[in-house]
């Protein structure tokens, strides 16, 4: 009766272990996904906005051209400083990767400072082209012609000194600017 319990038993775990093999060796037809890039929101109480202002004289009409000159400030470490035409870029999504392709107007511009140290200048001057790294967007938007209400989003990707893509900084405001001369 031994023989025939430990014969039992050695098919039992035989039939279990050939179950799991199959279970193992499945091949998953997806690859697994890539990881998303490192990203600093800028929303955290350690980044809070604690300056929104916009250069008003720009603001003024000229030959029908609008324009954007726009410094936020977060939580007195990160530094942006933002300009673009107001009438071509008004409501627009603003693809940083690309130059200008229209000539009227100003053309875009943004600089990043980190802690009284520049992070990155970039333009998109069609001429002479510094566009930001894949994924660099901004959104500007003047809620009403008469107020200094705007609704601002950006993703700034950029590479460091030595090339390396650095992880992106994002942000949104959406309020009453600071007139600043």
């Amino acid at each position: 009766m031994k023989t025939f319990s430990l014969s039992a038993r050695m098919l039992c775990l035989l039939l279990a272990t050939s179950s799991l093999i199959p279970a193992c060796s499945k091949h998953d037809p997806e690859p697994a996904p890539e990881p998303e890039p490192e990203v600093y929101v800028l929303t955290a109480p350690a980044y809070e906005l604690t300056k929104a202002e916009i250069n008003a004289r720009n603001l003024i009409q000229n030959e029908g051209q609008v324009n954007y000159d726009i410094y936020l400030t977060y939580g007195d470490i990160y530094k942006f400083h933002i300009e673009l035409s107001g009438t071509k870029h008004d409501g627009e999504v603003v693809d940083l990767t690309q130059p200008e392709e229209d000539a009227a107007g100003w053309y875009w511009y943004v600089e990043g400072i980190y802690r009284a140290k520049e992070l990155f200048e970039h333009y998109g001057r069609k001429s002479n082209p510094n566009v930001m790294a894949p994924g660099s967007t901004l959104y500007i938007k003047r809620l009403s012609e008469d107020s200094l209400d705007f609704e601002i989003r950006f993703k700034f990707v950029y590479k460091d000194g030595d090339g390396i893509v650095q992880p992106a900084l994002e942000g949104s405001y959406k309020g009453t600017l600071k007139e600043i001369d």
